[in-house]
């Protein structure tokens, strides 16, 4: 049963130093695309104070308009990417496909102009992120190291539930206001297991069950010393003498 938390509470630790890594390219991710369409050429919002023809053809932007010589599609370049927009009759941006950095990313916005999808690829990790009404982030799916995750953010868009699967067993995670994991319920081959973190994101509690249904609670230091345990070794080997 020892052998069986010690592996847990290592794969937690892992996991955490992983979760640290991707958590801030997860937010990152969410805010780039999100406003992805601030940084279009200002050539397609001045396109109703111009005069213009049916047609515009530019060295780096191609626009389509309607019969009202309003900007529908602009398809364009510049230093940092290149994409696709599609605005409606009021000449609010509603989605846009870009490639920036080599990274790409589809964004779907409503009518005020405010993220609702986002879509991309970052670091070789494909992500979908959902918005509120503010255009927040509020829930991410992405892949990381071909593990799943989706995480729950709050208002601040900082990450505060997590679930994910790694090697294939679920786990479920909860983060404080910093992003830093807390407290995370697994299961290791079908049986439970709680850790409990501090602000260093270092086990410090443990509690979980072994194949013979057995329970084992242990108090862990700041270094992952053992500083209570219950059962006891020496009751351990008592009971396999028994």
């Amino acid at each position: 049963m020892s052998g069986d938390l010690d592996c847990v509470l290592q794969r937690l630790e892992r996991l955490e130093r992983s979760q640290r890594r991707y958590q801030g390219s997860v937010l990152v991710l969410l805010l780039a695309l999100a406003g992805t369409w601030l940084h279009w050429p200002d050539s397609v919002k001045e396109a109703h104070a111009q005069d213009q023809k049916m047609t515009v053809i530019k060295a780096n932007e191609f626009q389509v308009l309607d019969d009202k010589n309003r900007v529908r599609i602009a398809l364009g370049v510049n230093k940092k990417m290149s994409g696709l927009r599609l605005f409606d009759e009021k000449g609010q941006s509603r989605a846009s496909l870009v490639l920036e950095d080599g990274k790409p990313g589809l964004s779907i916005l409503d009518s005020k102009g405010k993220s609702m999808i986002a879509i991309g690829v970052r670091e070789k990790n494909p992500f979908i992120g959902l918005c509120d009404s503010e255009g927040r982030a509020r829930i991410g799916m992405t892949m990381n190291r071909d593990q799943p995750m989706l995480i729950l953010l709050d208002k601040q868009s900082r990450p505060r539930v997590g679930l994910t699967t790694p090697k294939g067993e679920p786990m479920f995670m909860m983060f404080d206001q910093k992003g830093r994991p807390r407290s995370v319920y697994a299961l290791k081959k079908d049986e439970p297991y709680i850790a409990l973190l501090d602000h260093n994101t270092r086990s410090r509690i443990g509690l979980g069950l072994g194949k013979d249904s057995a329970g084992e609670f242990r108090i862990l230091g700041s270094k992952g010393e053992v500083l209570w345990s219950y059962p006891k070794k020496s009751e351990k080997k008592e009971d396999k003498k028994e």
